[in-house]
C-alpha cells in the first residue's frame, strides 16, 4: 500500500478528533485561540493488528438442535488504526476504527430444523430438515468503535463503549446430508437426502452494532497487548427473514497487538 494512504488516514482521524472536542475547549476564551494546537498534541495514536474467535450464536441452544458435534472458531484477521484523547488523568476517549473477519464453522445433529435448500435439480426446497447440518460463515466488516478508558495503572488500561459495523462481504452457507427434509412444516411429505447446500448470504444484514469491553497492557513506551469481547445487539439477519425461528448475535473475543507513534 503507497505510504500516502495510511498517513492521509491518519490525518483525518486527528482531525476528526479535532472537530469533536475543539467547541468545549473554544468555550474558554482564555484557550479559544490555542484550541488546534492543544487538541492535536494531546491525541495520541497508532496500528492494531489481532485476530477475532468466536461465533454468530443464538441466546440459549434451540430446541431443534439436539447436539453440537463440532465448533470452529477460526481466527479472522483485524486491522485498523488507534487514538486516543484524554479527558483526565485516568479517563479518556478512544477508538480503533478498523477492517476484521469474523468468521466460524459449526457441524450438528438437528431435528425440525426450518431451512431452505438449493435442489439438485433446480430451484428450492423449503421445509424442516432433520439430520446432520454443517454451517459455514466468513464475513468481512469496517468497524467504528468508541469506548470510554479508565487508567487503572502505569500500565493496565479498562474500556468499555459500543460499535457499529458495515458488512462489505459476506458468506453464511453450509451442507445437510444422510438425513430428510418434510417439505413447508413437520407433517408435510419427507424426502430422503443424501446431501444438498443452502445459503442465507442474501439474507446477512448490513449495518449492525453492539457493545465491546476490553484491556489494555502497556508492557513498552510503545507497544501494548490489547483484548476486548464484543456482543452484537441486533441479530445478524435482515428483519424480514423468516427461515430460521431462532435469533442469532455475533460474539467474539479478540486479541491483538498495538502501536504507538
Amino acid at each position: 500500500m503507497p505510504t500516502q494512504q495510511p498517513r492521509s488516514f491518519l490525518l483525518v482521524l486527528r482531525w476528526c478528533f479535532l472537530l469533536t472536542f475543539c467547541q468545549q475547549i473554544y468555550a474558554q476564551d482564555s484557550l479559544s485561540v490555542h484550541c488546534p494546537e492543544r487538541i492535536l498534541s494531546r491525541i495520541t495514536y497508532g496500528l492494531h493488528l489481532g485476530v477475532n474467535l468466536g461465533g454468530m450464536a443464538p441466546l440459549g441452544i434451540p430446541d431443534e438442535v439436539n447436539s453440537i458435534n463440532r465448533f470452529l472458531p477460526l481466527p479472522g484477521v483485524s486491522a485498523g488504526v488507534h487514538a486516543r484523547y484524554p479527558l483526565t488523568s485516568r479517563w479518556a476517549l478512544e477508538t480503533t476504527p478498523r477492517f476484521e473477519m469474523k468468521r466460524m464453522e459449526v457441524r450438528a445433529d438437528v431435528t425440525h430444523y426450518s431451512i431452505v435448500l438449493n435442489d439438485p435439480e433446480g430451484g428450492q426446497l423449503q421445509g424442516v430438515w432433520t439430520g446432520p447440518v454443517k454451517t459455514k460463515v466468513n464475513n468481512f466488516y469496517l468497524t467504528l468503535p468508541v469506548s470510554a478508558s479508565w487508567q487503572a495503572s502505569r500500565h493496565w488500561r479498562f474500556r468499555g463503549g459500543v460499535f457499529f459495523s458495515y458488512l462489505t462481504r459476506g458468506k453464511f452457507m453450509g451442507t445437510v446430508y444422510d438425513g430428510y427434509l418434510r417439505k413447508d412444516d413437520p407433517t408435510g411429505e419427507k424426502i430422503e437426502i443424501s446431501e444438498a447446500t443452502y445459503d442465507f448470504s442474501p439474507d446477512l444484514r448490513r449495518f449492525s452494532w453492539g457493545v465491546e469491553i476490553g484491556s489494555t497492557w502497556q508492557f513498552s513506551p510503545h507497544f501494548s497487548l490489547q483484548t476486548h469481547l464484543s456482543w452484537g445487539v441486533n441479530e445478524i439477519f435482515k428483519r424480514d427473514f423468516r427461515v430460521l425461528d431462532f435469533s442469532m448475535y455475533p460474539i467474539y473475543f479478540h486479541v491483538g497487538m498495538g502501536y504507538t507513534f
